[in-house]
Formats: structure tokens, C-alpha cells, sequence
């Protein structure tokens, strides 16, 4: 862990000397009793991931009245989700091909209040534009279970299950925001479906991760766990299975 914060800060670090300072502070903000709320979510995954289908009932049921939401998007996928979130949220910004500084400055243009990225260290983040402090709140959520150790990041939403088995230095890493009933949301009305269970007489367990993720402790945990349910099985799903 200390040596994941000393890259994690010494990355950062490389990152600012790159730009201009806070961002953010280039403008002057309107006072929040007379406006909404401005809130941006920063994500690589606004498509068929998991990622998109848990945001979708947050866009869908955030109250218009007192927040205006961005979907702000610098992933290369498009596909029937996308056009959900775009649907839903109230601006959509494309930050596919702007650099991080580039998209830093477009990002402190709209003067959010609030900016929350979505993705931590997983692929095609843009961990890079928040170096840059384009908002004055910047916050983690959802797609990184794990605390990124920047000092740009000011808090890290949750619950007491993502929370629950931290360790010292990964729990003060930054100021936690516990969402008390569960900080994931799913609704599977409208286009987004349950497969039906098949109909297989055997309990089955599954796993849907990348491949990469079974390490040997994760297969010997599941290894106890069929142990313990005779006739089970268990289904791996990978892409790199193809």
C-alpha cells in the first residue's frame, strides 16, 4: 500500500508541474442560494458497463430543481446505454480527443460546483484532468473500489460495505463519504433486462470479472466455497476467455 500511494502521489505530482495551477479558481463562481447546483460526472464507461447501468437511475432521479447535471465523456465506446445517459443528463461533453489540460480548461468553463470521476486507476481514465483542479470539489465514486491516494481528490463515496474492511492508510487516504443505505443504485426497468435464470437443477455460482482478478487466494475461496455446497457450479465469465 505505501508504495501504491508513493506512485500514486509521484504521478500527480509529474501531472501538475505540467499545467497551470487550480483551474477552477479562473472564474468566479455565482452563489449557490440564487442557482442549481452544478454537478459533473467524469467516466470512460458510458456504454453497456457496469459502470453506465449503475449511474443510469442516479441521472434519472437526481432532482432537476436543485442540481444541473453534466455527463462528461472521454471513453470510446457508443452503443444503446450511451444514448440513455445522454438522454437523461442534462449537458453531455465529449472529451474523447482533448488532452488533459485541454479538458481540464473546457470542464472549468462550466464552472461546476462539483466534479466526480468515475473510474479511479481502471482503463481510459482521465485521472490526469482532475490534477488540474477544473472544480472545486472533486470527489471518487463507484467504478475503483479502492482509495486513489491524489491529493486533488477531495472525498471518496461509499458505504459501509466498501468502507467496512479498509485498512489505516487506505481509509485516511481521503475524507469518506459514507452513503448510509448503499451508495449503488440499479433499476432494470425500461431497455435494460434481467436474463431469466436457466434452468439448470444445480445452484450455480458465477464470476464476471477479468480473468486477471483470479488470484490464487480468490480461487481458493471459491474452491471452499464449492466445497461447501456439493453439486454446485460455478461459471467463469472473462473476455479474454474468447
Amino acid at each position: 500500500l505505501d508504495q501504491t500511494k508513493s506512485e500514486a502521489l509521484e504521478w500527480e505530482s509529474v501531472k501538475s508541474k505540467q499545467g497551470v495551477g487550480c483551474m477552477w479558481q479562473d472564474h468566479i463562481l455565482e452563489p449557490i442560494e440564487e442557482r442549481k447546483i452544478r454537478i459533473g460526472y467524469l467516466s470512460a464507461d458510458y456504454c453497456n458497463h457496469p459502470v453506465a447501468r449503475f449511474m443510469l437511475p442516479i441521472f434519472k432521479n437526481h432532482n432537476r430543481e436543485t442540481f444541473e447535471i453534466w455527463a462528461l465523456s472521454c471513453g470510446s465506446h457508443s452503443d444503446w446505454i450511451t444514448k440513455h445517459i445522454q438522454s437523461e443528463s442534462d449537458h453531455w461533453l465529449d472529451l474523447r480527443f482533448p488532452n488533459d489540460i485541454q479538458a481540464a480548461r473546457l470542464i472549468s468553463d462550466l464552472r461546476l460546483d462539483v466534479l466526480i470521476e468515475l473510474g479511479g486507476f481502471t482503463g481510459d481514465n482521465r485521472l490526469g484532468i482532475l490534477v488540474h483542479k477544473p472544480a472545486p470539489i472533486q470527489l471518487s465514486y463507484l467504478g475503483y473500489p479502492a482509495p486513489t491516494y491524489l491529493k486533488c481528490i477531495d472525498g471518496w463515496i461509499g458505504d459501509k460495505e466498501l468502507f467496512g474492511g479498509l485498512r489505516e492508510l487506505e481509509s485516511n487516504a481521503h475524507k469518506l463519504i459514507n452513503i448510509p443505505k448503499g451508495y449503488m443504485a440499479f433499476d432494470s426497468g425500461g431497455d435494460i433486462t434481467i436474463e431469466k435464470r436457466c434452468t439448470a437443477a444445480n445452484f450455480r455460482y458465477g464470476c464476471f470479472n477479468h480473468a486477471r482478478k483470479l488470484t490464487n487466494k480468490t480461487i481458493d475461496l471459491f474452491c471452499k466455497v464449492i466445497r461447501q455446497s456439493p453439486g454446485s457450479e460455478l461459471v467463469l465469465k472473462s473476455i479474454s476467455f474468447h
